[in-house]
């Protein structure tokens, strides 16, 4: 493929498609990227078999962190992408694939509860092999559930 300067639409296209068509945890989980104006998050809507907790019909902490480290991920490659002026989109797809994560630490706020919820990420600092991004989830009501930080493997 050929060198060219990679326009976020674009870019988001491509990804949107791998990410909720391709992978399996993804689909079972059943993410969904948001285009948030050049920045991605990612979208879940509460299902029965999100509950955690079925007393309350509160969203799995497990479910919450996964959410968040799938977004703190996506935010590290498209900071990566932003940081670089060029890169050509076979080296985008077989970076996304080396993506990893380093670290995760999430701090629980209040009970998961909601019918959807949005995760978003900030880079704090990115570098040529390792990314921190601050990561926030919040429900449909913009009420903050949990915050983290993830250091993800770039390159």
């Amino acid at each position: 493929m050929q060198s060219k300067k990679i326009i976020f639409d674009e870019y988001f296209k491509i990804l949107s498609k791998t990410f909720e068509d391709v992978i399996p945890f993804n689909k079972l989980i059943k993410m969904q990227l948001e285009n948030m104006n050049g920045d991605i998050g990612v979208k879940i809507d509460m299902r029965k078999e999100l509950i955690g907790n079925y007393t309350k019909k509160m969203l799995h902490g497990g479910v919450i962190s996964s959410v968040m480290d799938v977004a703190g991920g996506l935010t590290a490659l498209t900071g990566m992408i932003k940081k670089e002026t060029e890169i050509p989109l076979d080296v985008i797809c077989e970076r996304y694939f080396k993506l990893a994560t380093i670290n995760l630490r999430v701090d629980y706020l209040r009970p998961g509860e909601g019918p959807s919820f949005l995760a978003t990420g900030s880079v704090l600092r990115a570098g040529k092999l390792v990314c921190l991004v601050d990561i926030k989830l919040h429900n449909n009501l913009k009420q903050l559930i949990a915050v983290g930080i993830g250091t993800y493997k770039v390159a």
